[in-house]
């Protein structure tokens, strides 16, 4: 037989905690005074272990089961984030493990709520039916809150998020794509860079240059400048298109007309082949004239030219309009891309 022993309730209920029942429900049924009377039970529950008395915390907690019924499980989550917080950020005043001794503590509470002496003699200490339902309902209540105790705690240790995991966890993250970022600008800055100097080099290099060939305006002949303008400008133009060519590799950059793998050099650079066509052209048109005008007489086409000037001329200018006609063509055809091969 359990040694069944009667607990006076004066004795063991603390002061702060012996009101009538019957008034109890009136006067303390707003949540503020729900969740000041849940602390008061963690009060007992947050002495040191020597200290704890599981007799008076499971008092505290079977008063407040017959005056509210329902345990208010947000306070006891935040309760235990405070804890636990303030153990984590060095709080924790003379206690150095504030969470491990409330966690003891409460297993204490448990074990005690196992033993059915100790549930026998509340049991008896009961003056009603209604205190007594209460005892097996405060018994369960002290699982319940022991499985929310850890569950907060885990809850705490998985969310948390302090400055310092915050940066670690933000520096991880973006660590690769601030990597790209920097490639990318670095990229874009070098093509601005690559873009500008090659202007610069048009600009001031191109305008010297053609400044030196309309020195001698007054002294060379105007098809002259005209050939030396045309070979300037393919010049200037391919010099260009290689310096470009050389930032697009670097910059993992393309500008060809189109992505297609088996396009060919003509289909992927068409602006720079039709510009250098029409340029080579125009040297050819420019410089046969400029050889009918300004012939030496040594040689048999000199003589064709002597014998009949305007027919040789108009015959030159039709032979070679006509092989400007057929590369035109043909580059017509090299530079036409296929369908689908188009860059959208």
């Amino acid at each position: 037989m359990p040694n069944k022993r009667k607990i006076d309730p004066a004795k063991t209920i603390p002061q702060q905690l012996t009101r009538p029942v019957g008034k109890v429900e009136s006067n303390y049924s707003s949540l503020q005074e729900r969740q000041r009377e849940m602390q008061v039970f963690f009060s007992f529950l947050q002495v040191d272990n020597q200290n704890f008395s599981p007799e008076q915390a499971f008092t505290s907690l079977n008063h407040y089961i017959l005056t509210y019924r329902r345990i208010l499980y947000s306070t006891v989550s935040n309760i235990v984030y405070d804890i636990t917080d303030n153990d984590d950020s060095g709080m924790q005043g003379s206690n150095p493990d504030r969470f491990g001794t409330l966690l003891s503590n409460i297993e204490k509470l448990v074990e005690y709520t196992d033993s059915d002496a100790n549930m026998a003699a509340h049991e008896t200490a009961a003056l009603t039916q209604e205190e007594k339902s209460a005892i097996d309902e405060t018994r369960k209540a002290v699982w319940k809150i022991w499985d929310h105790v850890n569950l907060a705690h885990r809850q705490y240790n998985v969310l948390r998020q302090s400055d310092a995991e915050f940066k670690r966890r933000f520096n991880e993250q973006i660590r690769d794509s601030q990597d790209s970022i920097t490639k990318e600008m670095n990229s874009q800055l070098l093509t601005i860079v690559g873009i500008f100097t090659a202007l610069a080099f048009v600009l001031f290099g191109g305008v010297s240059s053609l400044q030196s060939i309309f020195e001698g305006f007054q002294e060379s002949h105007l098809l002259k400048l005209l050939i030396l303008g045309c070979g300037w400008g393919i010049g200037m133009l391919n010099v260009i298109f290689v310096f470009l060519f050389c930032i697009g590799k670097m910059t993992k950059l393309n500008f060809k007309s189109t992505m297609s793998p088996d396009a060919t050099f003509w289909q992927r650079y068409p602006v720079v082949c039709w510009t250098d066509f029409l340029l080579c052209g125009m040297l050819i048109i420019l410089s046969w004239f400029y050889y009918c005008i300004n012939r030496n007489g040594g040689g048999w086409l000199d003589w064709l030219i002597k014998l009949n000037p305007m027919l040789v001329t108009i015959i030159g200018c039709v032979l070679i309009i006509s092989l400007i006609a057929v590369g035109f063509r043909a580059l017509f055809k090299a530079t036409k891309a296929k369908v689908g091969d188009e860059d959208e």
